[in-house]
């Protein structure tokens, strides 16, 4: 695999494998390849789209209440400004706990804050990053910000993603000049429990997690893929990978298809 400069750059899931195994980044970046900076930026997938891509049951239900998390504002305004849920919200339990959730938002941001988020689903293409961040909504005044990722239950490395998606608004609204907004908070959205989990933005945070990114960057540069024994459980590219490790071993000892064509 040839890396050109052009392909420094990592979603959160490349960085996570890579991480995880090297050679993991690796095959997923030759089944995946890194899709032009406007082609990101315009993705926005129907629903019918993932279900011809046969994804799961479970997978298909949180790419919905995603969508549902990202119009609830346009779609349910008059409801929470009436404080009248809908029979449609009662219906869904997810739904009804997302309703609670923002009528409470709303109420505390009134005379305060936006109670309508910044942005939601929003793409965002750095020099060496690209992400999609959930919600951006306002805290305390119109000019403190709120990083909020919405998921099921709480996950190894879920801080550190919520700093790689901090790192992609601060360089987003430095290039758009975007003058008096700050990240104050960053958190998540637990929405099988309707659940919120808030921690204060840290600088420091967002710095350490920079140097492990131009680590791994370098590393790829460099065309460092080495294979990690510890990560093949449960690896859904083992089999793809099995075939890899057979021809790094033929290289590694000199043996190439014309040596065994040879031999024959």
């Amino acid at each position: 695999m040839v890396v050109h400069d052009n392909e420094l750059n990592l979603s959160l899931e490349e960085f996570q494998y890579f991480r995880e195994c090297p050679q993991k980044f690796r095959l997923y970046r030759i089944l995946n390849p890194l899709p032009d900076k406007e082609t990101f930026l315009k993705k926005k997938r129907p629903i019918q789209e993932y279900e011809l891509r046969n994804y799961s049951e479970d997978e298909m239900k949180g790419i919905k209440y995603h969508q549902f998390f990202s119009t609830f504002h346009l779609n349910y305004e008059y409801s929470i400004k009436r404080n009248l849920i809908l029979p449609e919200l009662l219906n869904d339990p997810i739904h009804s706990l997302f309703w609670k959730y923002q009528l409470q938002r709303y109420k505390e941001s009134l005379g305060k804050y936006p109670w309508h988020p910044l942005v939601t689903e929003f793409n965002i293409v750095n020099k060496s990053q690209r992400g999609i961040i959930d919600c951006v909504e306002f805290v305390d005044s119109d000019e403190e910000l709120r990083i909020i990722d919405y998921k099921t239950k709480k996950q190894r490395g879920d801080l550190e993603a919520l700093y790689f998606y901090a790192n992609l608004l601060d360089d987003f609204m430095k290039e758009k000049n975007w003058d008096g907004l700050e990240i104050k908070e960053i958190g998540w959205y637990y929405y099988i429990k309707g659940e919120l989990s808030i921690f204060k933005y840290k600088c420091k945070m967002k710095e350490n997690l920079l140097e492990k990114i131009n680590s791994v960057l370098e590393k790829i540069k460099e065309e460092n893929f080495e294979f990690n024994k510890n990560s093949c459980y449960n690896c859904d590219l083992k089999i793809i990978c099995g075939v890899e490790k057979w021809k790094y071993k033929m290289l590694k000892f000199g043996i190439t298809r014309e040596v065994l064509v040879n031999q024959k």
